[in-house]
This record gives C-alpha cells, sequence and structure tokens, in this order.
C-alpha cells in the first residue's frame, strides 16, 4: 500500500503520513509513542482516569 493510499485510509493528509512512516522506518516501534507536548503537563493521572473510567462503567446503560 503507497502513502496516498494509506491517507485516504485514515482519511488524512498525505503529509503526516508520510512523517509517521519516515519515523517508523528511522525508530520502528519505539516512535509510536505520542511526543512530548509543550506547555502545563496534565493534572489528571492514570490512576485517575482509571477511576473515572472504572465509576462510569459501574452505572446500568
Amino acid at each position: 500500500m503507497i502513502v496516498p493510499e494509506v491517507a485516504d485510509l485514515l482519511e488524512r493528509d498525505d503529509v503526516p503520513v508520510r512523517g509517521a512512516v519516515r519515523r517508523f522506518a528511522a525508530s520502528r516501534f519505539d516512535s509510536l509513542g505520542d511526543a512530548p507536548r509543550p506547555g502545563h503537563p496534565a493534572s489528571v493521572t492514570h490512576e485517575d482516569r482509571e477511576a473515572l473510567t472504572a465509576h462510569g462503567r459501574s452505572f446500568p446503560c
């Protein structure tokens, strides 16, 4: 599959898809994680998210 086909499948532009392919080619699976982002760090921890998810799932649908 070529980059334009992947971009169409993901409904994205070719440019970010091509960048992701290049990063993957250079660093393999290490490149798939989120890059550090500028700004204030998240105030909700992983444990907070898990607790909120568990609480939300405790309600009947």
